[in-house]
């Protein structure tokens, strides 16, 4: 890449709003943090760990509507993996935009799905919202059998926060 495009890129971040800026630089830390959580804790006591956090960790949506901060809230991370040292795998990678889309009050579910190959039995991780796949294309299902209930969920979290509040 040629220095005038890597300016370019460079002054499109500078650009972005503080909000945005917060979202890319956490998930550039929590993603290679998360890999390493989930292999030395474990998934049970890595996720625990990032609910905990999750209770002081909240941020207006930065979209204007639920939909657009979703999409916003990819596309940040996406950014973020290009910085990250370790781009990790899909638990690791659903992990993390679960819970930054928790810190921002937004409903998702992440689901752990398996398949057979052959010999093999392959499982993949992604998160949904009100069912749809985020990161992942649509026919996920039909391509893994998702376990009958999220791994991980964060249904109404704003109501749990204010629960905490009183």
């Amino acid at each position: 890449m040629d220095y005038e495009t890597r300016w370019k890129q460079v002054d499109k971040l500078r650009k972005l709003p503080a909000s945005e800026k917060r979202i890319i630089a956490v998930a550039a830390i929590l993603l290679p943090c998360t890999v390493v959580g989930l292999r030395l804790f474990g998934f049970k006591r890595w996720s625990g760990a990032l609910n905990q956090w999750a209770r002081h960790w909240q941020w207006q949506r930065i979209g204007e509507d639920e939909w657009q901060s979703i999409r916003r809230t990819l596309y940040l991370m996406g950014i973020s993996m290009h910085l990250s040292p370790h781009l990790g795998n899909c638990l690791s990678q659903s992990v993390t935009l679960w819970w930054l889309l928790k810190c921002q009050g937004i409903e998702s579910n992440l689901r752990i799905g398996v398949r057979s190959f052959g010999d093999l039995l392959q499982a993949h991780a992604w998160v949904e919202h009100n069912g749809y796949p985020l990161n992942e294309k649509a026919d996920v299902k039909d391509r893994f059998v998702a376990f009958s209930e999220p791994v991980l969920t964060n249904v109404n979290p704003n109501v749990e926060f204010e629960e905490r509040a009183k």
